[in-house]
């Protein structure tokens, strides 16, 4: 044992005299070495903030929002159809159909004015809620949509609430489940 240390002795005075830089010393000009230059680190920040903008600009883009003109007040208002709050399958049927069924002429002007009996399908794919309404947003047919935009003429989005969405078609409201009524 004591020849290994009298080994390590000399060799260590051998090191000394000759100035060959030890372990040690290599680990402290490996740090001294790696410090960046002022141009680098404002490159590598401007880099992170152009990419950061990017993916703000490209993530967040919403589009301009829709001026509608409000719809003429006609003397003569179109039959709105009652729509119930919930819109669930098929409904069941109390009375059978008859075998031949009577068809009634509807007069073409009439039944032009007359809106659609269901809404249309809509695809909802994000809903955001928060407490203040500025923050709440859902995501429908592609396109963002917040608290009393219109998604057609007659077609409003009149709040979004934490279990969905609440929407007006043709001066009747209804609404839409984030669980049970959504098409994911």
């Amino acid at each position: 044992m004591s020849y290994i240390l009298d080994a390590l002795k000399r060799s260590e005075k051998e090191r000394n005299r000759k100035r060959v830089p030890g372990v040690d010393a290599l680990q402290n000009d490996a740090l001294g070495n790696a410090g960046f230059s002022p141009k680098s680190i404002i490159a590598l920040v401007l880099a992170i903030a152009v990419a950061n903008s990017a993916a703000i600009y490209l993530l967040f883009d919403e589009p301009q929002k829709e001026v509608l003109s409000p719809a003429p007040t006609g003397g003569k208002q179109p039959a709105t159809p009652i729509i119930s709050d919930e819109l669930h399958g098929n409904p069941i049927l109390d009375e059978e159909f008859p075998a031949n069924p009577v068809m009634h002429k509807v007069d073409p002007r009439v039944a032009k004015d007359a809106p659609p009996a269901l809404p249309p399908r809509l695809d909802v794919t994000a809903h955001i809620y928060a407490d203040q309404p500025d923050l709440r947003m859902v995501k429908i047919d592609g396109m963002n949509r917040h608290e009393g935009d219109y998604l057609a003429d007659n077609h409003q989005l009149v709040e979004i609430t934490e279990q969905g969405i609440i929407l007006e078609y043709y001066g009747q409201r209804y609404s839409l489940d984030v669980v049970e009524d959504w098409q994911i």
